[in-house]
């Protein structure tokens, strides 16, 4: 047993039963989750133009509408998964939870209908809750307290990879899928949709085979903690009555409701926000370097109008890549497709922008007041989000920069919410407070997403990341509010001692 509870393994040291490759199975179950959330919205806008032909002007709507039924789905269910993971063993609901996942992959080929798209969103939004809520508990299972940090750091680490490999390798599946298939004599429409129900197949196959890798690689039932669960409707109470009491913990529950909204927003309505301004702007093809003729090339040069250019001019592509364009410019799935492509890059770029801040913020929350860490985190989702409303173009350069501004304010808006609301929940009603922390989140995304996709599809294609900016706003005034109040409550405190 000594042994056991002083193995150490990857800096973190293990908790008494738990073996070197349970960790690393929970490191790649924390690569596929993420990696597979990440990859149903890049490929939602081309589901929607390929297999739904919904028209463009209310994709922000039934994008919004179908997170919505997801979300529902998940609050009414991760209680009910939790309960069964403490007598069943999370193994095994981490396991259902995948499978559950990829069956829904397996059944979007067949979606004909938004009822249907509704449907299978409520089915992934099932498995989604399990595979969530075992990804958050694990920790806890695996490594000793003192250590949850560097674990949760390496796990942040994994959530970042499969999202950018998500994004920009397993999206472009279906790109490639259909070029071959065009190339071979196959009817546009046709390669379109081939190459779509390929790939959610392949995708729910690779999903189906990592269940079957956690199953062999996760700790068994022995080896997770058993605890006595709290009834939901009582740990609801027991978390509001905290909010209640305590004016900073009712302040961390707002800060969940914009911070995981902040999260929801950008990935639902980047690749929707790209696919669909490059349909309605298809020169923009001309900036995917795919087509770009660049400096240096002795290729044959072209612009979009068929004119001779010079190399590494903006505009300038090669002659093949101008024809390929101009082909793309008339077929609404090329388009989409180029779309997800751009998109995939911008969340890869938001997974950079996090990997980057993560380890500063979590320095600075550590050092100064949590409240005032919060007011500082959410500012720079002000200014990330702020800065879409002067963005027009998504394929523009500029928007690398707000991309990765926004995945800043994201992690930084997560650690420094999580911080804050794990400080002030006391030790006797601790899982009912961060329960009721995890639901005003999920709230935040179920109104935040409906809200988004209504003003994306009748305002701008950027209104959704204003609005959020402006959410932001508010609650950075609120912080910034019930930190002074905290601080003349603190003098007054220290006037009186002093007194004395």
């Amino acid at each position: 047993m000594s042994a056991d509870k002083n193995k150490r393994f990857l800096f973190t040291e293990l908790r008494p039963g738990v073996r070197p490759h349970h960790l690393l199975t929970f490191y790649f179950a924390a690569f596929i989750t993420v990696g597979l959330a990440v990859l149903l919205s890049v490929l939602q806008p081309f589901l929607l133009e390929a297999f739904l032909e919904i028209p463009r002007a209310e994709q922000g709507g039934v994008t919004g509408t179908a997170t919505v039924i997801g979300e529902i789905v998940l609050l009414c269910v991760i209680g009910a998964w939790g309960a069964a993971s403490d007598k069943v063993g999370r193994r095994r609901v981490y396991v259902a939870g995948i499978f559950i996942v990829g069956i829904a992959y397996a059944l979007h080929p067949f979606v004909s209908s938004t009822f249907h798209l509704y449907i299978v969103r409520g089915v992934y939004a099932l498995g989604m809750a399990a595979a969530s809520g075992m990804l958050a508990t694990l920790v806890g299972d695996y490594v000793v307290n003192r250590d949850r940090g560097k674990a949760n750091g390496f796990m942040g680490v994994c959530n970042a990879m499969g999202a950018a490999i998500a994004a920009t390798l397993l999206a472009k599946l279906p790109v490639k899928l259909r070029e071959t298939y065009i190339d071979s004599g196959m009817d546009i429409t046709e390669a379109a949709n081939t190459a779509g129900w390929k790939t959610y197949l392949a995708i729910a196959v690779f999903t189906l085979v990592g269940a079957l890798i956690l199953r062999i690689g996760l700790a068994g039932r022995d080896s997770t903690k058993q605890v006595d669960r709290i009834p939901f409707s009582q740990r609801m109470k027991e978390g509001w009555a905290a909010g209640k009491e305590d004016k900073i913990t009712g302040l961390s529950y707002v800060t969940a409701f914009v911070a995981r909204a902040d999260l929801a927003i950008a990935g639902l309505f980047v690749p929707l926000w790209c696919s669909l301004y490059i349909q309605e702007n298809p020169a923009a093809l001309g900036t995917l370097k795919k087509y770009q003729c660049a400096e240096g090339s002795e290729d044959t040069c072209t612009d979009m109008a068929g004119a001779t250019c010079t190399p590494g001019t903006d505009g300038c592509l090669i002659a093949d890549g101008s024809l390929d364009a101009f082909q793309c410019m008339n077929d609404g799935v090329c388009l989409s497709l180029a779309g997800m492509e751009r998109a995939g890059i911008l969340i890869a770029m938001i997974g950079a922008g996090s990997l980057m801040a993560a380890p500063f913020i979590g320095i600075l929350t550590d050092k100064i007041n949590r409240i005032t860490a919060v007011a500082i985190a959410l500012s720079i989702n002000v200014i990330g989000y702020g800065l879409t409303f002067f963005v027009d173009d998504p394929f523009s350069t500029n928007m690398l920069f707000v991309a990765m501004l926004i995945g800043a304010g994201e992690v930084a808006g997560i650690i420094t919410t999580q911080s804050l609301i794990q400080q002030q929940a006391p030790e006797k009603s601790r899982g009912s407070v961060i329960g009721f922390f995890s639901f005003c989140g999920g709230l935040g995304i179920l109104i935040n997403s409906y809200i988004g996709g209504q003003v994306f599809d009748s305002i701008a294609f950027n209104a959704p990341f204003v609005w959020i900016a402006g959410l932001n706003l508010v609650v950075v005034f609120a912080c910034l509010i019930m930190r002074k109040k905290k601080v003349k409550q603190e003098s007054s405190s220290t006037d009186s001692l002093s007194a004395k």
